[in-house]
């Protein structure tokens, strides 16, 4: 499934991952949501954590861990592009 066929991705949100190479559902889960990120920001991408919500939300579903919204998640401390 193509990552811009996700409710959760618009078109601009769905570019960001296309230019770090990442086009599929398939892709997004074998890379998990925090290094799909990473991934998206080393290319130079302006990425917000609106991005990171919509990578967790098309990739798994789900809401990060309680109390996360709004700030990264603790995954993301220290990981670099």
């Amino acid at each position: 499934m193509n990552i811009c066929d996700l409710p959760t991705f618009g078109p601009k949100s769905g570019e960001m991952p296309a230019r770090a190479g990442i086009h599929t559902l398939e892709q997004l889960q074998a890379l998990g949501v925090v290094r799909a990120f990473v991934q998206v920001k080393g290319c130079g991408a302006c990425a917000s954590l609106n991005l990171l919500w919509a990578i967790e939300g098309g990739d798994f579903g789900k809401i990060l861990a309680r109390g996360c919204q709004g700030r990264p998640p603790p995954a993301l401390d220290g990981a670099r592009a």
